[in-house]
């Protein structure tokens, strides 16, 4: 691993970049948080993921990327819960499941409606 960036009082501050394994990754922080646009890539230079934060937490459109290029899975956050439609990609990019998203939690996985979450307490059936 190797990290490059900024402290300012402690926190990490202004662009950084790692360099992890198969992938390089870039991105702002402000006040220790990931903040704004972050971006991924493999050593090919293709992209591997893309995504921006706000305050630290995932927020907008993620975009994951196989190493051919080619879509793995695309979906959004507001303010670090997953929303709405999340599509995950075969290497073909072919779809090969969505799942819906509420607030973070999974609401159906291909068309079909997911039961709530068991909760400690709960009878179990």
């Amino acid at each position: 691993v190797i990290v490059q960036g900024e402290f300012i009082d402690g926190l990490r501050e202004g662009e950084w970049t790692y360099q992890v394994g198969d992938h390089t990754e870039r991105g702002a922080y402000r006040d220790g948080a990931k903040d704004g646009e972050w971006k991924a890539e493999y050593e090919s230079g293709r992209t591997q993921f893309l995504g921006s934060y706000i305050g630290g937490e995932p927020h907008g459109r993620h975009r994951w990327y196989w190493p051919n290029g080619l879509l793995r899975l695309d979906g959004r956050y507001t303010m670090g819960l997953e929303q709405g439609d999340w599509t995950w990609y075969d290497l073909n990019g072919n779809v090969a499941m969505v799942i819906r998203y509420k607030d973070g939690a999974e609401m159906k996985i291909d068309g079909e409606r997911v039961p709530p979450p068991y909760r400690p307490g709960d009878e179990a059936d």
